[in-house]
């Protein structure tokens, strides 16, 4: 009787696990991008400044609101930040953190996207160009490329 309560109770929780996993991925399109659907409902998590100093795993920013961030480039569970562009003390940046405002979630060099594109948002730390989440590839002062 143990073993079909406890069997029974696997099963379940497998269950469960495959319909967050299918849920999760509805959430995101063919490339793994958010859809933007979701992210016009949601409030914009997206900080941004001016790169004031960095280090090998440091990047401090002013914020337009005047506040001075000091941030490390990998997070608590070891993952590095997404950062597109080249890291350039003084051009401006739009940034998501994590670990509690501790670390680089995403980083995107604003100055140098800007020399390529001019209709764009960011939300949430996502380039959205024409309603589409866009995902860069290369970005720098001459050359700015999509996935």
């Amino acid at each position: 009787m143990k073993k079909n309560l406890l069997l029974a109770a696997l099963v379940l929780l497998s269950l469960s696990a495959c319909r967050r996993q299918a849920a999760d991925s509805k959430d995101h399109n063919a490339d793994g991008l958010p859809d933007t659907t979701l992210t016009e409902g949601v409030a914009d998590s997206t900080i941004y400044g001016t790169a004031c100093e960095f280090g090998m795993s440091t990047f401090s920013m002013v914020t337009d609101q005047g506040d001075t961030l000091y941030l490390t480039r990998t997070a608590n569970d070891g993952t590095d930040g997404d950062i597109t562009g080249e890291l350039i003390e003084g051009q401006r940046y739009a940034l998501t953190t994590c670990d509690s405002g501790q670390a680089i979630r995403r980083l995107i060099n604003l100055t140098q996207l800007e020399r390529h594109v001019k209709d764009y948002r960011i939300s949430n730390g996502y380039l959205i160009m024409h309603g589409d989440t866009m995902r860069i590839a290369t970005l720098n002062d001459r050359t700015c490329t999509f996935e």
